[in-house]
């Protein structure tokens, strides 16, 4: 703590002292807060007029926090929470609002929809090959976080929210730009734009972002094939912006991202054995069995390469009286991944995954413009998702049923999801105090999803017998030339195909209606209600992995969300407050169940218990919770105090669980969830920050402490085993201190900032593996930036 405190002390220090040489006096005045503009309801609208709890990040934010990606704005989100999720690469992350979730964390997510609604520049980028799309923030204007169902302009999966970023636009004057920023664990950054006008009325912009990282958790296994938790991230955007007149724009942009993460970023603490390792054998462990730190044991490194590929053409039109927006788009993304399955030091079970993902989307919208009493909105959307994941689990030795070689499941899932709707809004400004809003959605959604080239392995037999014909097991084409691996006179049973239940489908339509009520008390006070639906489409889950007997059709999830507000800007702009209530019911509420069992010779199954030779039968399905419920408090609160001093603070209330789910199944047991709380949904949420801002010569500077906390977690595999119901398999409360600081002269910046300054202990997700337990630590981080622009 000392280490940390005394290097942020000194660095503050010299920031304060370095632009000594340009100091020159400036005079103050009183301020306001800024006015800040949001477009969630795809007009340009203040914060005070829009009938939706958001949070708005503008880009002074998002530059002085050195945000990069969803974990950095969601802390300071009152009822949002994330865990850390390093299948996905080195950004993934599991978002939660108002206890909504997608509760399916590792790589396979690519089979499940969002429970969010993604948005960059309106385009949406929620269908994403690691899962959760989490998109670069270089350069970006702005961020909203929007709660609650969004189904009328965000239209499915949009029953969390919506995260809606805007980006930096072409203009007409030329621009330049570097960022060079180091960070802690071999951090290092570059970055740079350039704004370039070609014509009076055609400009192009483009953005360059590389990051390069040693990683904060170190492989200490002698069997390893090197690498630590690295990556090397690179960013490029190209935009361009067409003004044919003054009521046409083209808008363009192609936005590159890739990302090659080495091993997962996760270390080891030795509480439970997936596998039936020894804990306190150093072969599986490194000894570091219940160790908390840096280090880690794995065998296999790995690796996490994704690529990410968005093509977003914007026409628009503002007539006199009527507009026309179109977005087209064309998303395709990938991920290639090899990690090491059991997360120990033996060479026992690695998985391979291969993922691609492919979207088209056509939207059209008309509006009113100049609009004097009544403002109306009338679109439509059509897309189509191609998903195709292929998957191996790879046999490293003699493991249960399997034998060294094996592939103990392969195969290919192609999904294919379409779709379209129809959607609008009509505002009434009944008067300069009051106006009613009336709008909703109806969308046609169908998904399907074939399996191909599916096997599971049989189950070894000794050297020299026959394969077993009879229950249809040959050799994999690779092993039918050369020696077989012998283990103990033993050797590979071949494979079997699977052939039932390689097909599914399902489709459903939904109308999410919204009405709003606002009532503008005076100049500085305004208040609203809002009753409003949102939907997650319903799907089918095809798994023949089990010879057929998990496939799942599960029904479209609806939620409906009830709220009141408050919004104010008082105290002559300085104050501005925001407050909620909401209660919001979920009917056929969509989770995922992800368990092993071991089948008995007649057919029954059992749970799965360490490495015991059985046969395996992954059971890997959707299943709908007839009810869930979730109502809480969100409040936030800005002030400048003074001409130099801005405090926030923002605080979320949060009862979430399932009103009616009585045939779960958790640790192998069918449990009644009902009455119990809803994943990774924290009870309270808290941030709060005081910045210092003032001049220092002719530079501004400001000094900024953060403080953000999150409330314990129900972890519902505590029901089957108590063990899980204690940290760090269950995350504990924990409070994190931030420090930012900076200033800018001429054209010039320099920022700096050190996360979890005061090194708390704290786990940022959980998941099991034969070595125990693995979490992803949350060191503290030091990073500091320059910038440095045109005029």
């Amino acid at each position: 703590m000392k280490h940390w405190t005394g290097i942020a002390l000194a660095v503050v220090t010299t920031l304060l002292v370095l632009p000594q040489a340009y100091a020159q006096d400036k005079e103050k005045g009183s301020s306001a807060l800024e006015e800040i503009t949001v477009t969630a309801q795809r007009r340009e609208q203040s914060t005070m007029d829009v009938p939706i709890s958001i949070s708005a990040f503008g880009e002074q934010v998002i530059q002085q926090d050195n945000m990069k990606g969803a974990a950095d704005y969601l802390l300071a989100t009152p009822n949002v929470s994330y865990v850390d999720s390093p299948s996905q690469g080195s950004k993934g992350v599991t978002i939660t609002m108002r206890g909504i979730s997608d509760l399916q964390t590792d790589g396979e997510r690519v089979s499940a929809t969002s429970a969010f609604g993604i948005y960059v520049d309106e385009l949406s980028t929620a269908t994403a090959a690691r899962g959760t799309s989490n998109p670069p923030l270089y350069d970006v204007q702005r961020i909203e976080v929007l709660r609650g169902p969004q189904g009328t302009y965000f239209g499915r999966s949009a029953t969390g929210g919506a995260i809606n970023i805007t980006t930096n636009k072409p203009t007409d004057e030329f621009f330049a730009q570097l960022d060079l920023g180091a960070a802690s664990f071999d951090t290092y950054e570059v970055a740079g734009i350039v704004n370039l006008p070609v014509t009076d009325t055609f400009s192009l912009r483009a953005v360059m972002q590389t990051e390069t990282s040693g990683g904060q958790v170190k492989n200490v296994s002698p069997d390893s094939d090197g690498g630590d938790s690295g990556y090397d991230n690179q960013n490029m955007r190209v935009s361009a912006r067409w003004d044919i007149n003054d009521q046409w724009q083209v808008d363009f942009s192609a936005n590159g991202i890739r990302e090659n993460n080495d091993m997962q970023n996760t270390v080891s603490v030795g509480i439970q054995s997936r596998f039936g390792g020894d804990l306190n054998d150093p072969w599986y462990t490194c000894g570091l069995s219940f160790s908390v730190d840096d280090k880690a044991c794995r065998d296999t490194t790995g690796f996490t390469d994704l690529q990410d590929e968005i093509y977003n053409l914007r026409v628009s039109y503002i007539g006199e009286k009527i507009g026309f927006k179109s977005i087209t788009g064309h998303t395709t993304n990938s991920m290639d991944q090899l990690f090491d399955l059991d997360q120990s030091g033996r060479a026992w079970v690695n998985r391979r995954n291969d993922y691609d993902a492919e979207t088209v989307s056509e939207e059209i919208r008309f509006f009113n413009v100049n609009a004097d009493r009544f403002e109306w909105t009338v679109g439509a959307l059509a897309y189509q998702d191609e998903l195709v994941a292929n998957n191996k689990i790879l046999i490293l030795d003699f493991l249960g049923p399997w034998m060294a070689g094996d592939y103990a499941n392969e195969n290919q899932i192609n999904m294919d999801r379409d779709g379209w709707a129809v959607y609008g809004d009509l505002t009434w400004h009944i008067s300069d105090a009051w106006s009613i809003s009336l709008g909703g959605r109806y969308s046609d959604d169908n998904e399907q999803q074939d399996w191909k080239n599916v096997y599971a392995a049989c189950a070894n037999r000794a050297e020299g017998d026959p394969l077993d014909s009879a229950a249809g097991c040959e050799l994999r084409p690779d092993q039918l030339y050369g020696p077989l691996p012998v283990i103990n006179g033993r050797v590979t049973g071949g494979r079997r195909a699977q052939t039932i239940g390689t097909f599914a489908e399902n489709s459903d339509t939904d109308f999410s209606p919204r009405l709003a009520v606002n009532w503008a008390i005076n100049d500085e006070w305004n208040a609203y209600g809002i009753v409003s639906q949102g939907y997650k489409p319903a799907g089918a889950r095809a798994n023949p992995d089990s010879g057929g007997v998990n496939s799942s059709v599960y029904d479209k999830e609806k939620l409906t969300n009830y709220e009141i507000g408050v919004k104010a800007q008082f105290n002559e702009g300085r104050t501005r407050l925001n407050a909620a209530v909401f209660s919001m019911i979920w009917d056929d509420f969509q989770t995922t169940i992800r368990e092993t069992f071991c089948r008995e010779p007649d057919g029954t199954l059992r749970p799965q218990q360490g490495n015991e030779n059985c046969e395996f039968v992954p059971l890997d399905l959707i299943l709908n919770a007839p009810e869930a419920s979730s109502k809480g408090v969100e409040l936030s609160l800005e002030t400048l105090v003074g001409d130099d001093w801005l405090f926030a603070f923002n605080y979320g209330y949060l009862d979430a669980e399932y009103d009616d789910f009585s045939n779960a199944i958790v640790g192998g047991q069918q449990v009644d969830l009902s009455g119990y709380p809803l994943p990774n949904s924290p009870e309270n949420t808290a941030a709060a920050s005081g910045t210092y801002n003032f001049d220092w010569g002719n530079a501004s500077a400001y000094v900024r402490l953060e403080a953000n906390y999150r409330d314990s977690v129900f972890n519902q595999d505590s029901i089957a085993d108590p063990l899980f119901g204690s940290p760090p398999l269950t995350p504990d409360a924990f409070w994190l201190l931030n420090l930012r600081a900076g200033l800018e002269w001429d054209t010039q910046r320099l920022t700096f900032g050190v996360f979890n300054l005061l090194d708390e202990d704290y786990a940022a997700g959980a998941g099991s593996g034969s070595a125990g337990v693995v979490v992803v630590p949350r060191e503290p981080v030091l990073n500091i930036k320059w910038t440095v622009w045109t005029n």
